[in-house]
This record gives C-alpha cells, sequence and structure tokens, in this order.
C-alpha cells in the first residue's frame, strides 16, 4: 500500500514539473496582440534645471529642474558643465543602469544657457 501512495505521488510530480511550465509560458490570450515594451518610443521632454556639482560616487554633475525633479545628464557638453549654470534642456529619460545613485538617466538632445 505505500507503494501505490508513492507512485501516485511521483507521478504528481512528474505532472507539476512537466505541466506547469507549459501553462504558465502560454499566459492569457488578450495580451498576445499587445506590442511589446520594445515598440514603445520615448518621448522628449523639456524643462529650466541648475547645473549642480554632485560630490557623490566620485563627483559628477547633475541637473535638478525648477520642479525640483533630478536628473543625471548622460552626455553634458563641458561648455554647461558649471555650477549654479541655469539651462533649459530637451532630451529623453533613458532606462539604464548608472553607478550613480542619484537622480534621473537623461539624454541631452538640446541644451541652451537660461537667462529669463
Amino acid at each position: 500500500m505505500l507503494k501505490v501512495h508513492k507512485a501516485n505521488f511521483l507521478t504528481a510530480l512528474l505532472v507539476i514539473f512537466l505541466f506547469f511550465p507549459v501553462v504558465a509560458s502560454c499566459g492569457p490570450f488578450h495580451q498576445r496582440d499587445r506590442p511589446s515594451n520594445s515598440d514603445n518610443k520615448e518621448v522628449a521632454i523639456s524643462f529650466v534645471a541648475k547645473v549642480r556639482w554632485i560630490p557623490l560616487e566620485g563627483g559628477f554633475y547633475g541637473l535638478v529642474a525648477d520642479d525640483g525633479r533630478r536628473f543625471l545628464p548622460l552626455n553634458l557638453p563641458d561648455t554647461f558643465r558649471k555650477e549654479g549654470l541655469k539651462v533649459r534642456v530637451r532630451g529623453e529619460i533613458k532606462k539604464v543602469v548608472t553607478i550613480y545613485m542619484w537622480g534621473t538617466p537623461f539624454e541631452i538632445h538640446e541644451i541652451e544657457d537660461y537667462s529669463p
């Protein structure tokens, strides 16, 4: 009688390990028509900010927008690397990993000195 229970247990394990991955990989049918995340285009945004020297992780320049948002410029030109400089910026938020634990990674498309 013990062998019957053991055989049922092993059969149940076999079904779980073979059947579950197949079912889990199928996913809901309604999601098959949705575009993947790679099809989503990033949207350009613009804002006015101050250039700040951030003395963390060896130091780097960041942008602090007028509304307080913090952006980590991935390609800040050398001519704009001045503490306290007010700039108008247009670019895209990027989904990348950086060593800096500060701000949202941001790729600059256009930047100019901003003197109101």
